[in-house]
C-alpha cells in the first residue's frame, strides 16, 4: 500500500517542503512582495511531484506567509495578512457529469453533509472523461480545498492511479463515491453492485427464466460488480454463462439499441429476459422491443438498475434495483471531514444499502421448456444497512 513519500523522520514530503520555504521566508531569502520560484522549479528544487508542491504552498498559505495569486505565482506577504488564496474551508467534488438523477442526489446530499460542518462545495464535472477527471483533480488542488470527494470515471489506468498516489504523497485526503479503483487502497463509499446484480438475476431464475441477457455500459467498479452478481446467480441456478447474450455498451443511446437490437432480432436465439445494468439501458430496451412488437413481460422480462424517477413510470413499470444515491453523498463527505479533521490517514470502505423493488415488467414466469405460466403480481423489498466494510486508522 502508498500511503505517500516520506523523508527520513518519517513526515510526509509536502511537510518538510513546506517547512524549509517557511524557513527561507522567515530567514530573508524572499522579501515581502517576492514572488516564489515558479512550481516546476521548486518541483526541481525538492524533488516533489507538482501535487506536493501544490500541497506545500496551500500550508504556507494558511499560515499567513503567502497569497496565491491564479495565473500569477506565490507571492511573500506579510505574516497573518489575509489570504486570498485559501480553500481551506471548500471541499472539491468531482462527478461524472451534470445531468441525470444519479449525480443530482449525491451533489445534493454532499452539500449538505458539508454545510452542517461548516464547509462549502466546489463542484466540477469530468464528462466521463479520464483526462479531465486528472485536470479538475489539479485545479481544485490548485485553488487550496481542504479534501475531495471524487465519483472516478473507471477503475483502471496507470496515470489515474499515478494522480490518485500523489494525492496520497501530498497529504490531501480524497474519498472515492459510487466507484473504486482496486488497485488503490483508499477511502470509498459504494453500493453493494454484486449482490444487487445477484438478487436481480436470481429473481429472473425465480421466475423460470434459463436464457437471461445481461447489457452493461462502461466496465467500472460498479457496473463489473453487477456483472458478477449475474454471473454467480447464474452459476448457483446451474445455467451456462452465453457469451452472446453479454452486451458492453457506451454512454451513448445509439450504441444501446444496436446491441439490443442485435441480440433480440432473432427469435431462435434471444433471451427470455434481459437484466440491464442500469435503468437507462432497461428504456432503451424498452423501445427495442416496441419497435419488434415484442411484449414486456410476456415475451422477455427486463430488469434495471438504480431505480430512477421514471423506471415506475414505464408501461409496464419497471423492475429494478434500488440504491440510496443520497447516502452516497452524504457517507462520503462524513468520511473526507473525518479524515481531514484527523490530520491523518484513515482508510474507510462502506457499502450503502440497496433495495430490489419487483414491478410489472418481470413477473411473468416462464418454465424451464419455454411455456408461459400465470401472471402473479410481486412487490419485494430487501434492505441492506449501511455498515463499514474496513475501518483503518494510521
Amino acid at each position: 500500500m502508498v500511503v505517500g513519500k516520506k523523508n527520513s523522520g518519517g513526515e510526509p514530503l509536502y511537510v518538510r517542503v513546506a517547512s524549509e520555504i517557511a524557513e527561507g521566508i522567515r530567514g530573508g531569502e524572499w522579501q515581502v512582495g517576492a514572488k516564489l520560484p515558479s512550481e516546476r522549479l521548486l518541483c526541481e528544487r525538492y524533488g516533489a511531484s507538482t501535487i506536493t508542491i501544490r500541497r506545500a504552498l496551500r500550508e504556507i498559505t494558511q499560515l499567513g506567509l503567502i497569497v496565491t495569486r491564479p495565473g500569477d505565482g506565490s507571492f511573500v506577504q506579510n505574516a497573518g495578512a489575509a489570504s486570498t488564496g485559501d480553500g481551506g474551508q471548500f471541499l472539491g467534488l468531482i462527478i461524472v457529469n451534470s445531468g441525470g438523477y444519479f449525480n443530482g442526489w449525491v451533489v445534493e446530499n454532499a452539500e449538505i453533509a458539508a454545510r452542517k460542518s461548516g464547509y462549502s462545495t466546489v463542484i466540477k464535472h469530468s464528462q466521463n472523461d479520464p483526462a479531465k477527471e486528472i485536470a479538475c483533480i489539479n485545479e481544485l488542488v490548485e485553488l487550496g480545498v481542504a479534501g475531495l470527494v471524487i465519483v472516478p470515471v473507471i477503475c483502471q489506468g496507470q496515470e489515474l492511479l499515478a494522480t490518485y498516489t500523489g494525492l496520497m504523497q501530498a497529504g490531501i485526503p480524497f474519498v472515492l463515491a459510487d466507484r473504486y479503483l482496486p488497485d488503490l487502497d483508499c477511502s470509498y463509499v459504494v453500493g453493494d453492485n454484486e449482490t444487487g446484480g445477484y438478487e436481480a438475476t436470481q429473481h429472473l431464475v425465480d421466475q423460470g427464466h434459463r436464457r437471461i441477457a445481461h447489457i452493461s455500459s462502461r466496465l467500472c467498479s460498479s457496473t463489473l460488480g453487477r456483472e458478477r452478481g449475474y454471473c454467480r446467480a447464474l452459476a448457483k441456478a446451474g445455467i451456462s454463462i452465453i457469451p452472446e447474450l453479454i452486451a458492453h455498451v457506451g454512454y451513448d443511446d445509439q450504441s444501446v439499441l444496436e446491441a439490443s437490437r442485435a441480440m433480440l432480432c432473432s427469435a431462435e436465439s434471444r433471451p427470455t429476459a434481459v437484466f440491464a445494468a442500469d435503468d437507462r439501458i432497461a428504456r432503451l430496451v424498452y423501445q427495442v422491443c416496441e419497435e419488434m412488437s415484442l411484449r414486456i413481460p410476456n415475451d422477455i422480462a427486463v430488469v434495471g438498475y438504480d431505480n430512477a424517477p421514471y423506471a415506475a413510470l414505464l408501461d409496464p413499470p419497471l423492475t429494478t434495483v434500488s440504491q440510496f444515491c443520497g447516502d452516497i453523498g452524504t457517507n462520503a463527505v462524513e468520511l473526507l471531514i473525518k479524515s481531514i479533521t484527523a490530520r491523518g490517514r484513515i482508510i474507510e470502505q462502506m457499502t450503502v444499502r440497496h433495495e430490489l423493488v419487483v414491478r410489472d415488467s418481470s413477473v411473468c414466469g416462464v418454465s424451464a421448456s419455454g411455456s408461459r405460466a400465470n401472471r402473479q403480481v410481486l412487490e419485494i423489498s430487501r434492505l441492506n444497512r449501511s455498515v463499514p466494510k474496513k475501518l483503518q486508522v494510521k
